[in-house]
């Protein structure tokens, strides 16, 4: 009947709907946005908020339930460039370049605009960095975007890793993991599961490291390339030489999920295949 309030059943579950965003009808199509957060770009919403049932509350068929659109891959897709310069004494130097996707970048300006300090943030990237490196020292930082709202926002640090190499007969050898994702920890801890998992924290990188070695030395890879998948999930790392450099390259894609309980043994050994192929070893030669 025209008397029925059209919201009526939504009003009773309304609480199943958490994220408020306003959807915009343009010419040839429309726009979303999402008012709650700052710094959120025109024209997308968070990755939580795709692909995902809203119900309308102010417009045209009030009550009614759509599916929030999904944004391609790049605007997902965290880039991260490291150059390491080893030196003869077995130091190196580690410039790091990170092009934030537009999904992370809001949360990024936010915490800097609340913080009003880019030391701290400086800090906090050396505390991060002394997992992979050790003895962090002279961090610079630089970022690029950071006022624009919808421009790339990235992110360069330099800093020194003093005794990154351990010296061995032929040379050095470094031997340990950069920019670990300890997803298997996260949620592959049981080898069984009974219930379904949910992947509640997506992971979307790519990730280069170039090792530039020192005049008269050259870089020596060990081990093989890894491609692991399963569903949606999947992980790659290759290695390759570029003269005396050493260039890998990382990606992963894990994305928003329900992991039923009988795929769950394959989902598991995928990630745990992640975390083997972090842990690597190099060598430095003359």
């Amino acid at each position: 009947p025209h008397a029925a309030d059209p919201l009526g059943d939504v009003r009773r579950s309304i609480s199943e709907f958490e994220l408020p965003a306003v959807r915009v009808p343009v010419r040839g199509g429309e726009v979303w946005l999402q008012p709650d957060y700052a710094h959120q770009p025109f024209d997308f919403l968070p990755l939580d908020a795709q692909r995902q049932s809203a119900v309308v509350i102010y417009g045209r068929a009030p009550g009614r339930v759509v599916e929030t659109p999904h944004w391609p891959l790049d605007d997902q897709l965290s880039r991260i460039e490291i150059d390491i310069t080893a030196s003869e004494r077995g130091d190196a130097q580690v410039v790091v370049l990170e092009h934030v996707p537009r999904r992370l970048a809001a949360n990024i300006r936010s915490y800097i605009e609340t913080e009003d300090d880019q030391d701290i943030m400086a800090r906090d990237l050396e505390a991060s960095m002394s997992g992979s490196f050790p003895s962090v020292s002279n961090l610079s930082l630089e970022l690029d975007g950071l006022d624009d709202p919808d421009a790339p926002l990235r992110i360069r640090y330099t800093f020194s890793s003093d005794g990154l190499l351990r010296a061995d007969a032929d040379g050095f050898v470094w031997q340990g993991r950069i920019m670990e994702r300890p997803l298997a920890g996260w949620y592959a801890a049981s080898p069984t599961r009974e219930a379904p998992l949910l992947v509640s924290i997506p992971l979307y990188e790519d990730l280069t490291i170039r090792w530039h070695a020192p005049d008269g030395m050259r870089w020596l890879a060990e081990g093989t390339d890894v491609s692991v998948a399963t569903g949606p999930t999947r992980f790659s790392r290759t290695m390759r030489q570029e003269g005396t450099a050493l260039w890998m390259h990382r990606r992963t894609e894990l994305p928003l999920q329900r992991v039923s309980a009988e795929d769950y043994p394959d989902f598991a050994a995928v990630l745990h295949a992640m975390e083997d192929s972090a842990q690597q070893r190099i060598r430095l030669v003359r």
